[in-house]
């Protein structure tokens, strides 16, 4: 037996019983059904290869078998066998794409019949082939597309790598003369000869190039930030404390919270010990997420910041960040973290920013994930390990090692 089908389909049980025997010289198995509705049961529980249907002097019902057929099965060849060939439209049967042939009822000719069985099975196989060809296509046309957006992907990285670094030789260049004209101006204020500057007045201005100096070097750690990511530079670490972290980065974002009348609460664990960490780049990643959070409230909101222990026995550190503002859609969540995948409108954003975070979150040996509800907002949790100098004091607080 090859395994293969051939389905008998007539009402009439005498010529079922007279195909079958017919037909036992033939090398496939086969199976009857004494009606239409049978007959499309058995063959969409059991692949078909031909199906030899009757139709009697209303061959509705087995018309309309073959063109559920046509749809439901398009592999399985069908041979008519009509009583009353006038009362079948041969054209549109044949447009199906499923009839192979139709002959006359009562067989007169067996040889005839068996012959197009054969040749049906042949049209069988060729469609099965080429159906299952066409699936090996199509499955080598998606890992070719996949592979061309992995690739076109790198180019992005790699196009965004050499611009950031152009970028930053300049600007490491401009932050430098700045810092530079600002020591040369404190020099010139506390050396100026002009007594008629009142005392007021040299404080202020002592207080804006302090301004100059303060921002000179927040731009400088950024830059060495952005050069050490697209060099795939170490962090350069040192025991930080994870709360002047988080003041330092809210502080670079003060005028966007006050322009969007977002308001900042804090819930700080007690004496949370210190982690080992590159303060500038671990400022980047808090600095991200709270960027993302203003994107999604531009009406105003709240921003809660919560930091604890995360269990004792580890002794890491969670910091969660959370905002009320529109949340992320089911679809898009698990897509966040994705480079260069952004809902914002063109030009709005590059869709590197969380990308960028959990980069940097797992530098530090910890990781990051996301919450979110639509229309209630969303919580970006990063948990991350304490220094190796922190031990569990006996009632199992945590402390510094002496």
């Amino acid at each position: 037996m090859t395994g293969e089908t051939i389905l008998l389909v007539d009402s009439d049980k005498a010529l079922l019983k007279k195909l079958k025997h017919a037909l036992t010289a033939v090398d496939y198995e086969i199976e009857t059904a004494t009606s239409a509705e049978a007959g499309f049961t058995r063959v969409i529980e059991n692949p078909t290869a031909i199906a030899i249907i009757g139709a009697g002097k209303d061959p509705a019902d087995s018309l309309e078998l073959v063109r559920k057929l046509s749809s439901e099965s398009p592999q399985t060849q069908c041979i008519l066998l009509c009583e009353d060939r006038s009362t079948v439209d041969s054209p549109t049967l044949y447009d199906y794409g499923n009839v192979f042939s139709i002959h006359s009822k009562p067989i007169t000719q067996l040889a005839d019949l068996g012959r197009d069985i054969g040749r049906a099975m042949e049209v069988y196989y060729l469609r099965r082939q080429n159906a299952r060809l066409l699936i090996e296509l199509r499955d080598a046309r998606d890992d070719l597309r996949s592979q061309f957006e992995f690739l076109a992907q790198c180019e992005k990285l790699a196009a965004l790598g050499q611009m950031t670094w152009d970028l930053t030789d300049d600007l490491r260049s401009t932050l430098y003369e700045i810092s530079r004209y600002a020591d040369a101006l404190r020099r010139s204020l506390r050396e100026c000869p002009i007594q008629s500057w009142a005392e007021s007045h040299r404080a202020q201005m002592g207080v804006f190039v302090d301004g100059v100096e303060q921002v000179a070097e927040a731009g400088g750690k950024l830059v060495h930030g952005v050069s050490s990511f697209v060099k795939g530079e170490s962090p350069s670490e040192e025991l930080v404390d994870l709360h002047d972290v988080i003041q330092s980065a809210f502080g670079l974002l003060g005028h966007s919270f006050s322009a969007r009348g977002i308001r900042i609460k804090s819930e700080y664990g007690k004496a949370l010990p210190p982690i080992i960490a590159d303060a500038g780049r671990l400022r980047q990643a808090i600095a991200h997420i709270a960027s993302n959070a203003i994107s999604a409230m531009a009406t105003g909101g709240t921003i809660t910041v919560v930091t604890k222990l995360a269990d004792r026995e580890t002794g890491g550190i969670t910091l969660a960040i959370r905002d009320t503002g529109d949340g992320i859609e089911p679809d898009v969540l698990p897509h966040v973290f994705d480079p260069f995948y952004t809902t914002r409108p063109f030009g709005q954003g590059t869709g590197l920013g969380l990308y960028v975070a959990r980069e940097i979150v797992r530098e530090h040996g910890g990781e990051i994930d996301v919450e979110s509800t639509v229309g209630r907002g969303s919580a970006f949790t990063i948990k991350l390990p304490v220094a190796a100098q922190a031990v569990a004091d006996e009632d199992g607080t945590l402390a510094l090692a002496a």
